[in-house]
């Protein structure tokens, strides 16, 4: 998993930035418990907007994992539509609203430049697993028998 850029970390004091790393050591850990635990600690810390990019990206993800997307996209947005819209895009892609791919392609477009990058990477592994499952020879293996 890629963390935000720098930039949109909350602080930048080495605390905040370990704080913030112990959160995504656990959401990859799978310790989602850990993970909302280190995060709310990490908020109590310091002093930001609720739409800063980096605790967006944290408490989305953890949401997500949680299966807890529609929330997580509902908080979203009301937000704003300009605020974060990959992390809508991950929302809508672990729901399979497919209005994912349209704005992800958007994103792509006019996004952040770690947005458009991020953007890219799931639309490209998207078409190649659709043109996979399109192959004849790998959608004959997958017909029920």
């Amino acid at each position: 998993m890629q963390l935000p850029p720098e930039s949109s970390l909350p602080a930048a004091s080495g605390q905040v930035r370990h704080d913030f790393i112990q959160v995504m050591e656990a959401i990859v850990d799978h310790e989602l418990d850990l993970a909302q635990y280190r995060f709310e600690r990490l908020v109590e810390g310091v002093q930001v907007e609720r739409d800063n990019p980096g605790l967006l990206f944290l408490s989305t993800v953890i949401a997500i994992q949680r299966g807890r997307a529609r929330e997580a996209l509902q908080a979203l947005v009301t937000l704003g539509e300009d605020v974060c819209p990959e992390l809508r895009v991950l929302c809508l892609y672990s729901i399979q609203d497919p209005l994912w791919e349209g704005l992800a392609r958007s994103v792509r477009e006019v996004g952040t430049p770690g947005a458009r990058a991020a953007m890219g990477i799931m639309l490209d592994r998207y078409q190649a697993v659709v043109q996979a499952s399109t192959h004849p020879v790998l959608a004959a293996a997958n017909k029920p028998h």
